[in-house]
């Protein structure tokens, strides 16, 4: 991820990490403007921060901002979801703040966003020449996210047994 990129078309790659921390679990979310989906002053003005678009939005629209920590085994890397963020929450923007306002922390939507730390993820990343800097930073914007299952081996079981096949070695003296 770390190469340049030398044609001005996107590409994307894929890697699998794990969840080592949510950062801004308390408050996943934030308010965006209906047309350009950037972030909108809710408390003050309830103007758009975008330069370009600078509306005043009196109902805007929640959206996923959740930062994670992710490692994998030879790196480590800060990485920011979006819209992905509701694989790994199970829910809309809009029901997570709801259920969160009112069940606090005893929200399952809550409850499964914690429940993913320590768990392994691809991540689907969009390679293009304005995230360079930060993914050099290891700051990293996934597009998608998609749970890894784990392989674990029951050693409890008395019946379980490993079947390695023969295998003859010729020896040179």
């Amino acid at each position: 991820m770390h190469k340049s990129q030398n044609s001005i078309q996107a590409r994307y790659c894929t890697f699998k990490a794990k969840i080592t921390t949510i950062l801004n679990r308390l408050e996943p979310w934030f308010y965006a403007c209906k047309g350009c989906d950037k972030k909108v002053d809710k408390d003050v003005s309830k103007e758009c921060l975008n330069d370009k678009c600078r509306r005043i939005i009196d109902d805007p629209v929640p959206r996923y901002l959740v930062k994670i920590l992710v490692e994998n085994g030879t790196d480590n890397a800060r990485v920011t979801l979006f819209d992905a963020a509701e694989t790994l929450i199970g829910c809309k923007a809009e029901t997570f703040i709801t259920e969160k306002k009112e069940k606090n922390n005893q929200s399952p939507y809550f409850q499964k966003i914690v429940l993913n730390i320590g768990k392994t993820f691809k991540f689907l990343v969009k390679l293009d020449e304005k995230t360079k800097d930060e993914r050099d930073e290891g700051n990293i914007i996934a597009q998608e996210i998609q749970l890894q299952s784990d392989i674990t081996i029951d050693v409890d079981d008395e019946d379980a047994t490993l079947e390695l096949p023969r295998k003859k070695i010729k020896r040179r003296m």
